[in-house]
């Protein structure tokens, strides 16, 4: 299988286009609302987020996963940073997004360099952040070690 071809945009935006015409954004944005002004290494993580700017886009399209895991894979091993993926779950489908998410990254990270770590947090209701890193690169213990200690979003309860 082939990935969708994708434009770099920016260094913190990537679009593709699916052979159905759907347009989808990866977006990469500072993670200062997360951390204390004192964690002075978190600024080496990045929200991701992954968004059809078109019409509907079908529910399964195998290779928007495999772009999707490119585009991580190729942000992770070049820049050596963390990426915070926040499973949405303001319109009842975070299940479903995790589990897909979870299987993109299963499938088609074929090298076994990406590492996933998932962490819950709640208030009045439980949202779901998971950490992706390069296994490999020198920031893979920083990264998570702002994960678990300094993100306050993140930290279990």
């Amino acid at each position: 299988m082939i990935p969708y071809d994708y434009q770099k945009e920016n260094e913190n935006n990537f679009l593709f286009t699916t052979d159905n015409a759907c347009v989808y954004q990866i977006r990469l944005y500072p993670v200062d609302e997360f951390f204390e002004e004192s964690c002075t290494s978190c600024n080496e993580l990045l929200e991701l987020t992954i968004n059809c700017i078109s019409h509907n886009c079908p529910t399964f399209d195998s290779r928007v996963g495999l772009t999707i895991a490119n585009i991580v894979g190729e942000v992770l091993s070049k820049s050596c940073i963390g990426l915070l993926y926040k499973i949405l779950s303001d319109d009842g489908k975070q299940g479903k997004r995790e589990l897909k998410f979870e299987r993109w990254l299963e499938n088609y990270d074929e090298e076994g360099e990406i590492e996933l770590i998932a962490q819950e947090f709640c208030d009045s209701e439980c949202e779901k952040f998971y950490l992706l890193t390069d296994k490999k690169c020198i920031n893979h213990k920083n990264a998570v070690n702002n994960f678990y200690n300094e993100c306050s979003a993140c930290k279990r309860n």
